[in-house]
This record gives C-alpha cells, sequence and structure tokens, in this order.
C-alpha cells in the first residue's frame, strides 16, 4: 500500500499492510475515548437552576 506521490516526496518507503494495520489501529484506540469523553450525554434533563 503506499499513498501516490506523499512517499516519494518524503522520501520513505511505502507502509506494508501491517504498517498501516498498527497506524489505524492506534489512531482508532485514542479517537474512540477521546469522542466518547466529549459527547455531551442525552439524558432529557434540565441543567440546575433553570
Amino acid at each position: 500500500m503506499q499513498t501516490p506521490g506523499l512517499s516519494h516526496f518524503l522520501s520513505s518507503p511505502p507502509l506494508l499492510l501491517h504498517g498501516w494495520a498498527i497506524a489505524l489501529g492506534s489512531a482508532g484506540t485514542f479517537a474512540l475515548p477521546a469522542i466518547l469523553l466529549t459527547r455531551s450525554p442525552t439524558t432529557g434533563t434540565r441543567p440546575q437552576g433553570t
């Protein structure tokens, strides 16, 4: 697998299949908890004081 032009521009070899798996797995491992932790709960309750 190779990103056309990008590998040549950065003068690096293209990532192999296991390289893509590690990169995407790491991104997902950190992105999913970040998304879940920053979502506001939709409980349907009003904020206190209103």
